[in-house]
């Protein structure tokens, strides 16, 4: 009987974008069109230093429309929302305008990239934005850090601006040393969890009206949490924490609503190793994005149970650098993962974006991996933390805003499957 070769009928690929210059990216929100959006930054493109760049990808990875914006400087973006008017808003720091050194920048734009509004937020020193959401009434809460106000090197800072960009209180949280909020969590019971670090991975609970009601610091010895998840009993969060070996490894920790440790596991190969975000997955209880070194740096994305025990872990990259910053499931119940690659590409460092089907299913791309699992332990202490409020500068930048046309190329076509042609149910 005659083989036919069919391609799989579940949409996966691997893909990288970008232009001459790097283009990297560090957050991705889903469409309900089962598209998504990225942000992140570009050289390339025209910008004289860096630009915010930010991308949106059809159900198949297919650019639909991708934007830069910038000034004379340096723009990054480090977090993407959706936002209830099927719009975007992205968020990070400038260079080229506003008080300081490093301002805070939100760019908010419509449904189909154009922009709406842009902000700079910020005082004499550096001021930037690593996480955001948008609360039921509409407005936005941002999340980072402020060298500008506090009482410390650095304090978390914390903006909460209506939908026309206009600041309705600022504040900062902090104590003697420096502190920084690296993700921002929206709680299950209407609080907050804030993650960042100080002298250690740092947690701050926050109750509706932004009181806090305790803070603590994870006695993890060069430990770091950068991105967390509400689940309905509490939290998970994501990270790296050096082994014996001084190299760091992935970190993974299940906490209770009080923010007591369940559970931790490290996950590690043969060098540098870590966690950049985690998703939950109806199916299978969670999966982790990070990177995973056995010689060269690669994609590493992981599917744990809800007890911290493996599942299975997949490894893809290329011979150079390659890390996911970001995950997310798709509507289709697959899973995607972004990040940046220095092996595959247009022209220095690019965007690689990896689809996979439940259970990081792409035969032919990724292949297992080998890891070593730990069981962790870390004691609690109390932090000592004050909330004071600020009045940061805000203004409205003359943003380039640009639209740009950003090139794909496939690194690894879906396979091909054999098939009898027969019709046998």
């Amino acid at each position: 009987m005659i083989a036919l070769l069919l391609q799989v009928n579940f949409p996966v690929f691997a893909r990288v974008y970008g232009g001459q210059g790097d283009d990297w990216v560090y957050s991705m929100v889903s469409c309900p069109d089962g598209g998504f959006v990225l942000a992140g930054y570009t050289r390339g493109f025209g910008s004289r230093g860096a630009d915010v760049l930010v991308v949106k990808m059809g159900f198949t990875g297919e650019p639909e429309w991708a934007i830069a914006a910038g000034g004379p400087g340096s723009e990054y973006a480090n977090s993407v929302i959706r936002t209830i008017d099927g719009g975007f808003v992205v968020a990070g720091y400038t260079r080229s305008f506003g008080s300081g050194g490093a301002d805070a920048l939100i760019i908010k734009l419509g449904p189909d990239g154009e922009l709406d509004w842009a902000r700079v937020i910020g005082g004499a020193g550096n001021d930037c934005i690593n996480s955001l959401l948008q609360m039921p009434d509409g407005d936005l809460l941002l999340a980072g850090y402020t060298t500008s106000y506090g009482s410390g090197g650095s304090d978390m800072l914390l903006l909460r601006l209506n939908h026309k960009g206009e600041v309705v209180w600022a504040k900062t949280i902090g104590g003697p040393g420096s502190e920084s909020i690296t993700s921002l969590v929206a709680a299950h019971d209407a609080g907050f969890l804030l993650l960042g670090y100080g002298p250690g991975p740092l947690l701050v609970c926050l109750d509706p009206s932004m009181e806090i009601i305790w803070a603590r610091y994870l006695d993890m010895a060069s430990g770091y949490i950068q991105s967390g998840l509400a689940i309905p009993d509490g939290f998970l969060l994501s990270g790296w924490v050096r082994s014996k070996r001084g190299d760091p490894d992935a970190l993974v920790l299940r906490l209770n609503e009080k923010g007591r440790m369940i559970w931790a596991k490290r996950f590690g190969g043969s060098g540098y190793d870590w966690a950049s975000s985690i998703v939950e997955l109806p199916d299978e209880g969670f999966g982790v994005a990070g990177c995973i070194s056995f010689g060269h740096y690669n994609f590493l994305v992981l599917g744990l149970s809800d007890s911290g025990e493996l599942i299975w872990a997949k490894t893809f990259g290329s011979p150079g650098w390659d890390a996911a910053s970001c995950i997310l499931q798709t509507n289709d119940g697959g899973i995607t993962l972004a990040g940046y690659t220095s092996g595959f590409g247009i022209g220095g460092d690019d965007i690689l974006v990896l689809k996979l089907g439940p259970h990081g299913w792409y035969p032919g791309c990724v292949v297992e991996c080998p890891l070593r699992i730990a069981t962790l332990s870390a004691a609690q202490r109390n932090a000592s933390l004050e909330a004071r409020p600020c009045s940061p500068t805000t203004s409205a930048p003359e943003i380039a805003f640009r639209r740009i046309a950003i090139s794909a190329l496939d690194v690894c076509p879906p396979p091909l499957e054999e098939s009898d042609g027969s019709t046998d149910q």
